[in-house]
């Protein structure tokens, strides 16, 4: 096995032993726990998928907007979505700073994450 693979195997282990992954695994096992809740993500996934489809029908659009607002009133759901956005924030993180050794001329991000040290 290549170096490159060992670290990226390493890299992946951090990942899974990461705050930011354990919390997303919780916040997904409670979720899917929650029949309701379950139920709710699937409606909206549905009608989001209508609507791609059809993007002129504002009744959609507007159901969509009812379904995601009561959505995001349910705590497993909301706990789900923002550690999802935590874990992507980890993982930006992550690509953006071996984005900067690849392309050191690229510039500083415009983050305050201090990508740029």
């Amino acid at each position: 096995m290549s170096k490159i693979s060992e670290k990226a195997q390493e890299l992946g282990q951090l990942l899974i032993n990461s705050e930011e992954y354990l919390k997303m695994e919780k916040a997904e096992e409670s979720l899917e726990n929650d029949e309701k809740a379950v139920e709710m993500l699937n409606n909206f996934e549905e009608k989001q998928q209508e609507f791609a489809n059809d993007r002129s029908n504002q009744e959609l659009r507007t159901e969509l907007q009812s379904l995601q607002k009561e959505m995001l009133k349910n705590d497993k759901i909301n706990n789900y979505f923002q550690t999802q956005q935590q874990f992507g924030k980890l993982m930006d993180t992550i690509n953006h700073e071996i984005s900067h050794i690849l392309n050191p001329d690229q510039g500083c991000c415009s983050s305050d994450e201090g990508c740029c040290s």
